[in-house]
């Protein structure tokens, strides 16, 4: 499942996800916080697809994210996305980095 920044043209899609989510925005200011966002560098907002279908998303002001995954449950799923897990205190749980500056 891919994971990328969103655009403005992903509005049509994004809108309906923060519905079921509960938000009470009406859409036009909705739509300029969207905008307000994507235009400040401080602020991310990631979509999940599948195929040309938006599925999730994530927003937020990260630069760094780190975490640990099981070395046969999970760790194998994100080295197929191409990260790569360190070693740790515990052996059993690589830790992963993602520095998004």
């Amino acid at each position: 499942m891919p994971v990328r920044r969103l655009t403005p043209d992903d509005w049509s899609q994004l809108r309906p996800l923060l519905q079921g989510f509960g938000t009470k925005l009406p859409e036009a200011e909705a739509r300029l916080v969207y905008a307000d966002l994507l235009a400040d560098p401080r602020w991310a907002i990631f979509g999940a697809a599948d195929g040309d279908r938006l599925i999730g998303y994530a927003a937020g002001q990260v630069r760094w994210l780190e975490w640990q995954a099981h070395h046969e449950r999970a760790a194998p799923f994100y080295e197929r996305l191409g990260y790569r897990g360190e070693a740790c205190p515990q052996p059993e749980y690589p830790t992963f980095e993602i520095d998004f500056g």
